[in-house]
């Protein structure tokens, strides 16, 4: 069975003083040792520190100006501070279990549904759950491992989803780190595609597979529908440094009414040109939840003829279906 990139992550070891004794400067530099070895497929090494420990160790200390995603809010979430996302220290999730309704090649998955988000689609399909926070269950690394533990006989992945995973590094590193190294399970990294360059750093050497959603083709449409600023040109940085990490990348595709022309054409033109590789997973099942009521042009399901248009650039794109 193949083993997972995090398995790496943690035979990389590096000599350093205790990891709270150092500067988030120091442990930077320390990082960067280790990704080096990461790319470079060294051998394992001797030291005090895995990589992975490392990673984990600055995803705490980051917490202190938060930077994990596209916001850049820099706030001071461990004092309790809240970003665009929402989100304090502790970590929120609507639910942890065997999930069924992924793509083929990853389910059944132990699904970890994090509670806030790094958009707000007026479309939102699991609103409740995402943006509910007060409605959520305060959970530990640990608790989660446990929960993953008991259920490894029947799943084929482990699934970090949302709202987004984006917000939760620190607690997905801890989780990594305390996973049973017998686990082959691959780590499923389902999300919007809007980590920083630091949260990318972060997690290159632990997620297995990218499942990013690339929901709009334009910044207007992506500012109107997701309230998110420069949504092209971050989320494709993204795409390109998930397929540079040598991850497997499904990219899911929304289809939304009255956007083919607008949105999916480009999208799927970009990932035919960028991405050929990429594996994609064209979404039928919108409808108009949360606000879209308040949207005339979205406040109906996907047509047959949009339907089948979205599925026609597809084939003549020879993009690869998941």
């Amino acid at each position: 069975m193949k083993r997972p990139v995090r398995e790496r992550a943690h035979a990389i070891r590096l000599s350093a003083p205790p990891l709270e004794s150092l500067s988030t400067t120091a442990l930077w530099d320390l990082h960067t040792q280790g990704l080096a070895q990461f790319r470079h497929q060294a051998p394992p090494t001797s030291g005090e520190h895995s990589w992975l420990s490392i990673k984990r160790a600055l995803a705490t200390r980051e917490l202190e100006h938060c930077n994990f995603c596209v916001h850049h809010c820099h706030i001071n979430r461990i004092a309790g501070e809240k970003g665009y996302c929402r989100l304090d220290a502790q970590a929120v999730i609507s639910g942890a279990y065997v999930h069924h309704g992924e793509e083929a090649p990853l389910s059944p998955t132990f699904a970890i549904f994090f509670g806030g988000c790094t958009m707000h689609c007026v479309y939102c399909h699991n609103w409740r759950e995402t943006f509910a926070l007060e409605a959520g269950q305060a959970v530990t690394p640990q608790a989660l491992v446990t929960a993953i533990v008991q259920h490894r006989e029947s799943v084929r992945t482990l699934s970090l989803i949302g709202g987004t995973p984006e917000p939760h590094l620190h607690t997905l590193l801890t989780l990594a780190e305390q996973l049973p190294h017998d686990m082959y399970q691959p780590l499923v990294f389902n999300g919007n595609g809007t980590l920083s360059a630091q949260g990318l750093m972060l997690m290159e050497g632990v997620i297995d597979i990218y499942l990013p959603d690339y929901k709009h083709g334009n910044d207007r449409c992506a500012w109107r529908l997701t309230q998110i600023t420069q949504y092209t040109a971050s989320l494709q940085h993204n795409l390109l440094a998930y397929q540079a990490q040598g991850a497997r990348l499904i990219v899911r595709h929304l289809i939304v009414p009255a956007h083919l022309d607008c949105c999916t054409r480009p999208v799927l033109e970009w990932l035919a040109l960028h991405c050929p590789s990429a594996e994609i997973s064209l979404l039928e099942q919108y409808r108009p939840l949360y606000k879209a009521n308040t949207r005339p042009e979205i406040a109906r399901r996907p047509s047959a003829t949009e339907l089948t248009q979205a599925k026609q650039w597809l084939t003549e794109l020879a993009l690869k279906t998941v």
